[in-house]
């Protein structure tokens, strides 16, 4: 998989509030799709969607300060 990243995009480059956080990794993007609705996550994916959900925990604590 390829590594994680961050990056931030205006809002003339996307409809978000201004220095929105992204989390990409096009791989992993690409191998959820194929697994279809209320498929089983792989185990070897596991690691790769906690890291997306502590990323998701740290920008929440971020915002709500």
């Amino acid at each position: 998989m390829n590594r994680n990243r961050e990056k931030t995009v205006s809002p003339d480059q996307a409809n978000r509030a201004p220095l929105t956080p992204l989390y990409q990794d096009p791989t992993l993007a690409q191998t959820l799709s194929e697994l279809g609705m209320g498929a089983e996550i792989p185990p070897e994916l596991h690691e790769a969607l906690v890291r997306i959900l502590v990323h998701v925990a740290v920008l929440d604590k971020k915002i709500t300060k």
